[in-house]
């Protein structure tokens, strides 16, 4: 199976409160892009690979020093995004090179993803229609009220994970269920709900607990840590 890439920088990150695009917010003296860029590279088990921008960001992400930074880690081409994600993710899928019949989808701004997660989720993806990296919740999980002043019951911990990237899928059968949502009017929070919107099954892997997404500016601090400590390399 021919497996590609998509690298989804779409959003403006308002939250973070950085003067530049967060995917290219400084970690290490590198853009969280390239770490993540890097441990695809070193997986080796991708053929091809696509950004998805927002387009005011397109300049900066084609032309220039970073231009040049990205097409020499492995970005083929950057293509503008959608509204939500769901449109960024299905422009990425439909740029990636025709013989690519397998995608894998990752947040830019996962910076710790590891190259033995991506090898996992490429031989899940030899068996299985759509793959999910995931890690273990170790908090309790409360469900509440829609207002949220009371909750409504504790949900079992045990059967419970937290949805991570890169998630993926055969490339034809993502391009129709996310079409599907978009026709129905549906918005899904993560790329495999939509296959499982459809009946695909999804397989899930385990992967690091470090594979955290830089959100907020408590969430930098946090990656400058895990960085400067090389924590996540632990669990390579």
């Amino acid at each position: 199976m021919n497996c590609g890439l998509v690298v989804v920088a779409a959003g403006r990150g308002e939250r973070l409160g950085a003067a530049c695009h967060k995917a290219l917010v400084p970690l290490g003296g590198r853009p969280l892009l390239e770490h993540a860029l890097q441990a695809f590279r070193d997986s080796g088990v991708v053929l091809d690979m696509v950004l998805v921008g927002h387009v005011d960001d397109l300049p900066a992400l084609t032309s220039g020093p970073m231009g040049e930074r990205l097409r020499a880690a492995g970005i083929r081409c950057v293509v503008p995004g959608g509204a939500r994600r769901q449109d960024s993710v299905l422009a990425g899928l439909e740029a990636l090179a025709p013989s690519v019949d397998a995608a894998l989808i990752h947040d830019a701004a996962r910076p710790f993803i590891l190259a033995s997660t991506i090898r996992r989720l490429a031989v899940a993806l030899d068996q299985s229609p759509g793959v999910v990296p995931v890690a273990a919740v170790t908090s309790t999980v409360k469900r509440v009220a829609q207002d949220g002043s009371s909750v409504i019951e504790t949900l079992p911990r045990a059967d419970l994970r937290l949805a991570q990237t890169p998630q993926g899928g055969r490339r034809s059968q993502l391009i129709e269920a996310l079409k599907a949502a978009n026709a129905e009017g549906v918005e899904v929070t993560d790329d495999v709900q939509a296959l499982e919107r459809l009946g695909h099954a999804v397989a899930a892997v385990p992967d690091s607990r470090w594979n955290i997404k830089v959100t907020t500016p408590s969430d930098l601090v946090l990656a400058e840590i895990i960085h400067a400590r090389g924590l996540w390399k632990e669990e390579e």
